[in-house]
């Protein structure tokens, strides 16, 4: 929970690097508000959890791997790309949320979270399809390209999670 906590930093961090970059354009007002919804998320986090200072929690190897991979695209890549990397973590919830559906009642102190992060119905992900798809039609992407950062980042999801004791 923590250091999903600290990702939502660095996502809010990376999404005004990308946003910053970007040229004036729907794309450019799009990350920054998704930067800011990241901001209100781990503002919230900190909060339920009081922490103080997310930058002094040392994240595992497998989450801080994931974060760096995703600030990379931020800073060296075209902002569509930052796209790319926010599909995989925007497609895993929902689907956690499908699985999780018939135990919900089941997690004690965690159920309020569970509720409110794994909703199975949750379509975010289709807004960040739509403009990739978009900009891969208008040849502003390289589709090799964006699947790699996909993999990449999907990659990283998968090995956050699998982090985690259970």
């Amino acid at each position: 929970m923590v250091q999903d906590a600290v990702y939502c930093l660095k996502a809010h961090e990376s999404l005004s690097v990308a946003a910053k970059r970007a040229e004036m354009c729907p794309l450019k007002i799009f990350l920054d508000h998704e930067s800011s919804s990241y901001k209100s998320y781990y503002e919230d986090l900190f909060d339920k959890w009081h922490i103080r200072d997310g930058k002094a929690i040392e994240l595992g190897k497998e989450c801080q791997e994931y974060v760096d991979t995703v600030a990379d695209v931020a800073s060296k890549d075209d902002a569509y790309y930052m796209l790319v990397a926010l599909i995989p973590c925007a497609r895993l919830w929902p689907w956690l949320g499908q699985q999780l559906t018939a135990a919900k009642d089941n997690f004690g102190a965690y159920t309020d979270w569970v509720n409110s992060n794994f909703d199975p119905s949750s379509k975010g992900y289709k807004k960040l399809e739509v403009r990739v798809n978009a900009a891969f039609s208008n040849k502003q992407i390289d589709r090799n390209k964006a699947l790699n950062i996909y993999s990449k980042c999907m990659t990283g999801e998968a090995g956050f999670f699998g982090s985690v004791p259970i």
